[in-house]
Formats: structure tokens, C-alpha cells, sequence
């Protein structure tokens, strides 16, 4: 598995459970600007 495919798993965990990122982040306990840098990173 690829860093890209991390990426994949990552957002389309997030859309099947109907989350924003901001609650995502929440669960993660980490900010919303790391999570998302986690979600667009290629």
C-alpha cells in the first residue's frame, strides 16, 4: 500500500461514515489544517 492509497482509505472513511472534516479531525484529536494536509497529500 502507497501513500496515495492511504489518502484514498483516509477520505472515503470519512464520506461513507458522513463526516466533515472538521468532526474527522475532531475524532483524531488533531487539528482540521493537519487533517486536512493528510487528506490532500499525493
Amino acid at each position: 500500500m502507497n501513500e496515495v492509497d492511504n489518502v484514498n482509505i483516509l477520505k472515503e472513511t470519512r464520506e461513507q461514515n458522513k463526516l466533515t472534516q472538521t468532526e474527522m479531525a475532531n475524532k483524531l484529536d488533531i487539528s482540521v489544517q493537519r487533517y486536512n494536509s493528510y487528506e490532500r497529500k499525493i
